[in-house]
C-alpha cells in the first residue's frame, strides 16, 4: 500500500461492475492518474491483476473492508471518494455496506475533510439505512434499471442519451456542478432563465456549457419553473448565496475562463 496517500478513490467489494467504475475514473476526461485502491476479501479478478501491471495507480487489498484498520491503512478519512460496491458473495449486501459506511463514518468523523461516500443498493427499502449510516449517495440499481426501461418504452432511442451521459469521453457530455463562490455572487437576484442566458451569450466553442438546473440546500432542481405547481416541489424565483449551478458540458468547466468572461460580460454593461 502507498504511504500518505489522499485525494485517492477507495473501492470497497467487488463485483463484476467493478472494473467499468476503474474505467470510468481513470478515462482521460475524469481523474486519469488517480490512485484507486480495491479492497475485498477475495482474491482478485484477473483484470484487476492485469491492470495492477500495467497501471501502479491501483492497488488490490485482499481484507474485509469493514476492519478499521484496514480501511486507515488505506488512508480512506483522506480520500476523494469511497465507493461501496454491492458483495455479491454476501447473503445480505446491503447490510454488509451499511457496516462498511459505519467503519468509514468512525475513521473520517473527527477530521476536517470529510470523502464522498457513494453505495451501490440492491434493495431500494435499504436506501435509508445506508444515508444514515453515512452515505452521501446511494445508487440503487434496480431501481435505476426499471427507470430507464420505462423511459425506453415511452421514448425510444432514450438510451442512447442515458449512455452519453454516463460514460466518460472526448465525444459525450456529461454533467457539472459550479461551486466556485467568487462566480456564484455575480448570479445572485437573477432567475434561472437569466443565467441560461448569460451561458449561451458566452457560449466557448471548445467547450460549450448549458445550464440543467440549481443545487439549493442540498437538493437538486432540474429546470425549475417559474411558478410551484405541487407542494413537493422546490420553488426558485432566483439565484441566491448558498445556491450551486449544474451544467452539462464536454469537459469540467474552466473556472478561470468563466470568470474571465464574467468580467468582460460586466464591463460591457
Amino acid at each position: 500500500m502507498p504511504k500518505d496517500l489522499s485525494g485517492h478513490f477507495v473501492i470497497c467489494n467487488w463485483n463484476e461492475g467493478g472494473e467499468r467504475v476503474i474505467r470510468e475514473i481513470h478515462s482521460p476526461d475524469a481523474a486519469p492518474n488517480a490512485h484507486i485502491v480495491v479492497i475485498a476479501d477475495h482474491e482478485p479478478p484477473a483484470s484487476i491483476a492485469l491492470r495492477q501491471q500495467e497501471n501502479p495507480n491501483v492497488t488490490f487489498v485482499k481484507s474485509d473492508p469493514v476492519l478499521h484498520s484496514v480501511l486507515k491503512l488505506a488512508n480512506v478519512e483522506k480520500a476523494r471518494s469511497i465507493i461501496i460496491l454491492s458483495d455479491e458473495n454476501q447473503q445480505d449486501p446491503d447490510s454488509q455496506a451499511v457496516l462498511v459506511a459505519l467503519a468509514v463514518k468512525h475513521l473520517s468523523d473527527s477530521q476536517s475533510h470529510k470523502p464522498n461516500v457513494v453505495a451501490q443498493a440492491r434493495n431500494h427499502r435499504k436506501i435509508k439505512h445506508l444515508l444514515d449510516a453515512g452515505v452521501d449517495e446511494v445508487i440503487c440499481s434496480q431501481d435505476y434499471g426499471l427507470g430507464l426501461l420505462s423511459q425506453c418504452a415511452l421514448n425510444p432511442g432514450m438510451s442512447q442519451a442515458y449512455s452519453q451521459l454516463l460514460s466518460f469521453s472526448i465525444d459525450t457530455c456529461e454533467f457539472y456542478p459550479i461551486t466556485n463562490p467568487t462566480f456564484l455572487k455575480a448570479f445572485e437576484g437573477k432567475t434561472f432563465e437569466e443565467i441560461s442566458q448569460w451561458f449561451l451569450d458566452n457560449r466557448d466553442a471548445q467547450n460549450p456549457l448549458i445550464l440543467i438546473g440549481i443545487f439549493r440546500e442540498g437538493k437538486l432542481v432540474l429546470n425549475p419553473r417559474k411558478h410551484r405547481v405541487s407542494d413537493k416541489e422546490i420553488e426558485i424565483k432566483s439565484f441566491k448565496e448558498g445556491d450551486h449551478l449544474l451544467v452539462m458540458g464536454y469537459d469540467p468547466p474552466n473556472i478561470r475562463l468563466l470568470l474571465a468572461q464574467l468580467e468582460k460580460s460586466q464591463k460591457s454593461t
